[in-house]
């Protein structure tokens, strides 16, 4: 008996050791596993920032240095920063070392816009309203019923569904990656001179129906995509490589559009309207 009440009085005093042992290491943990530095990193080009300053965009986070680098929202700081500045993105918010916080950010770009009741709602890729102005904008116009744009759409807001969203997005990449005139790469002033406007449509087969994506190019042709959803980036390919292959004449006028043949090889067809 007397043996085992040692044992367990060496039981009782292991374990309380241990665990101020483990109380001490989780407190030094907590102390040193908190954030001190917080740093933007831009991708791509700075247009509107040089207005906002970077301690700026830190504060709009709401992260603050001392918190656990483990218990950051970062979905909570993404939204943040980008309803503070509409024209921010955050591509990543990444834990650099055990006290460093980076912010990864790129300028969001006006690409498009939709008119509604004489206000121009310009939009970058994404289709998030960067601005409302009364002044039409020069760039592409969208021609969509279904972005369900109203009076209570604002700076910061994402419009459309998430399909279209995703096509819109898709095709810019697309354009800016592989779109070539003349064996030039399109740049996004180019891009947005390029496609004057862009609405959705339906086709139809004798087994079933399939989105459409029309594109109105500023020289007259259409270029109509089948399926905008699937490999946009080839079809864009395959359809400008075609377009440079016209004459002036069919570059004025007519349809471009994205097929496969008997072969199942992808095609371009141009068709006169």
């Amino acid at each position: 008996m007397q043996i085992l009440r040692s044992m367990n009085k060496r039981a009782v005093i292991t374990i309380s050791i241990v665990s101020a042992i483990l109380a001490i290491v989780l407190i030094l943990f907590c102390a040193v596993f908190r954030v001190r530095y917080q740093t933007i990193d831009f991708v791509g080009e700075r247009v509107v920032t040089n207005t906002i300053t970077n301690k700026e965009i830190k504060s709009s986070a709401n992260i603050k240095n001392g918190s656990s680098i483990f218990l950051i929202d970062k979905d909570s700081a993404t939204n943040n920063i980008e309803s503070t500045y509409p024209y921010l993105k955050v591509i990543q918010i990444k834990t650099k070392s055990v006290i460093t916080i980076q912010f990864r950010l790129r300028e969001r770009v006006p690409m498009y816009y939709a008119e509604f009741n004489a206000n121009y709602y310009i939009m970058d890729e994404d289709l998030k309203v960067l601005d409302i102005s009364t002044t039409q904008p020069t760039m592409t116009r969208l021609n969509i019923d279904s972005l369900d744009i109203d009076s209570d759409t604002k700076a910061g807001d994402f419009v459309g569904s998430k399909y279209e969203q995703q096509v819109m997005s898709s095709l810019f990449i697309a354009m800016y990656n592989v779109a070539k005139i003349n064996d030039e790469y399109l740049d996004r002033d180019d891009i947005k001179t390029f496609m004057l406007d862009i609405s959705f449509d339906k086709g139809y087969t004798l087994s079933k129906s399939y989105n459409r994506l029309i594109v109105t190019t500023s020289y007259g042709v259409k270029l109509d995509i089948a399926e905008p959803n699937k490999d946009l980036e080839h079809k864009v390919n395959v359809l400008m490589s075609a377009f440079n292959e016209l004459t002036d004449t069919q570059k004025s006028s007519g349809i471009l559009k994205y097929y496969f043949s008997s072969t199942d090889e992808a095609k371009a067809g141009y068709f006169e309207e």
